[in-house]
């Protein structure tokens, strides 16, 4: 197992599992779990959980930085179905679920673990890659789930579908390759962006791209012509405005960007007003030399 942190990403490969629906606070539950896994020669082990904290979290920190078992701990489910979705991320895995109803942190073996390929996790979201439940537990866990969907409006579905996407789809590995770190950074910068575009394109839908959006709301506020009319330029293109459109036509862009984009610029004008002095350089806008 590899473990490697980069601005705030945990990457763990190959790793076991341990899917607990408890908070753990106290040490000598999590001593038992170390010894349990020690005797089998597991020295590396993920924890998700409700929460880690107190002497158990006192003795994880401990024996991490000591390098004697290292345990990384990730938060589960905080959703009023999470119950659920705990069994759901237990079968992904092939594990089983303990600290709960059925299953009390006494009866714990390392049979219970289960594994995964690669985790990626910041403070925000976690991923589970390749995870070794069987195909046929996860199977029957889809059909269970996308019936009990079924029997529910769709406003209702909400959570059930989203449950079913995480058991059914997949995940897509970016590499980053240049010649300097700083490039590296930049680049990844730059996919980090086009990802969340396209996350929110996905979420919120799209419009127009090329800045023919916010030039077809020119009736609203002229202004909104000036961005559309600096990428024009910047492509270096001569051709009247209408012919420039039509070549947009497969160009889009997130609707959650340019909206996004519109509220900055109001909160910078807003800065503006509200000072008392504002130095800047002097720029005009002749439409007639773009046509």
């Amino acid at each position: 197992s590899t473990t490697m942190l980069h601005q705030g990403l945990l990457h763990l490969e190959n790793i076991r599992v341990l899917v607990a629906d408890k908070k753990f606070s106290d040490a000598q539950e999590i001593l038992s779990i170390m010894e349990k896994c020690a005797e089998k020669g597991i020295k590396e082990l993920v924890i998700i959980c409700e929460e880690l904290s107190g002497k158990a979290l006192q003795i994880v920190l401990k024996n991490n930085q000591a390098g004697t078992f290292k345990i990384a701990a990730l938060r589960g489910p905080i959703s009023t179905d999470k119950k659920e979705v705990y069994q759901d991320v237990a079968t992904y895995l092939g594990a089983r679920v303990i600290g709960d109803e059925a299953t009390s942190i006494e009866e714990f073996t390392t049979e219970m673990l289960g594994a995964v390929a690669e985790i990626k996790a910041d403070t925000v979201e976690s991923y589970l890659i390749s995870g070794q439940g069987s195909d046929e537990a996860i199977e029957a866990r889809v059909q269970a789930i996308t019936a009990a969907a079924e029997k529910l409006a769709p406003y209702d579905r909400k959570k059930l579908d989203t449950r079913l996407a995480r058991l059914t789809g997949g995940y897509a590995t970016i590499s980053i390759g240049a010649a300097t770190q700083k490039e590296v950074d930049y680049l990844r910068l730059k996919i980090h962006n086009a990802v969340n575009a396209t996350r929110n394109a996905v979420k919120y839908g799209v419009v127009p791209g090329g800045g023919v959006a916010l030039y077809n709301c020119r009736d609203i506020s002229p202004e909104l012509i000036m961005p559309f009319f600096d990428i024009k330029r910047n492509c270096g293109n001569k051709e009247d405005i209408e012919t420039w459109i039509a070549s947009l036509t497969d160009v889009i862009d997130s609707y959650h960007s340019v909206m996004t984009a519109v509220h900055n610029a109001i909160s910078e004008v807003g800065i503006f007003i509200t000072t008392g002095v504002v130095i800047a350089d002097k720029t005009t806008l002749n439409t007639s030399e773009e046509v």
